[in-house]
């Protein structure tokens, strides 16, 4: 598979020492512990998609489509959060993979319509299995209770 060059934005193309290292001074900052937490969590979650040929990026699109059913290109992008340039490529991807296809779509003969393989089902069944497994390895400090509210606190950060 061809390696796409990551954004210098991209938390997954971050040096590995501002993840294990605390700075005096900035890990009393709520932002940086977040965000070293969510770079661990990205770091260790695209190590579980190696050996499935996947980046976090593309199993975001893998749900969406799974989610969604059949849809185009610029929805899929926007649903999955990901830069509609980078989404061709990344789709570009999935298609040599055999987990995407893309069909013309039969209204829009302009438009293509994406949709899932039994390939990329199966494929994305695994990288859960895999995303599950990190979730649990992160969170294996935390009881059952404490995950429940750290959830429950993080999706009420969120909303804020």
């Amino acid at each position: 598979m061809k390696k796409t060059r990551l954004s210098p934005y991209d938390p997954a193309s971050s040096p590995p020492l501002l993840l294990g290292r605390a700075v005096p001074g900035m890990d009393d900052r709520m932002g940086r512990l977040l965000w070293r937490c969510a770079l661990a969590m990205r770091r260790r979650f695209d190590e579980a998609l190696r050996p499935l040929r996947l980046q976090a990026r593309h199993f975001a699109m893998l749900i969406v489509l799974q989610q969604e059913g059949v849809i185009s290109q610029q929805e899929l992008a926007q649903r999955s959060g990901i830069d509609p340039s980078t989404a061709v490529a990344l789709l570009d991807e999935l298609e040599k993979l055999r987990l995407v296809e893309r069909r013309q779509n039969p209204v829009d003969r302009r438009a293509h319509q994406l949709h899932l393989t039994a390939a990329g089902k199966k494929r994305l069944n695994r990288a859960l299995s895999a995303a599950t497994a990190v979730d649990n390895a992160m969170l294996a400090p935390l009881t059952l209770d404490e995950r429940r509210l750290l959830k429950d606190l993080l999706r009420k950060v969120l909303s804020a």
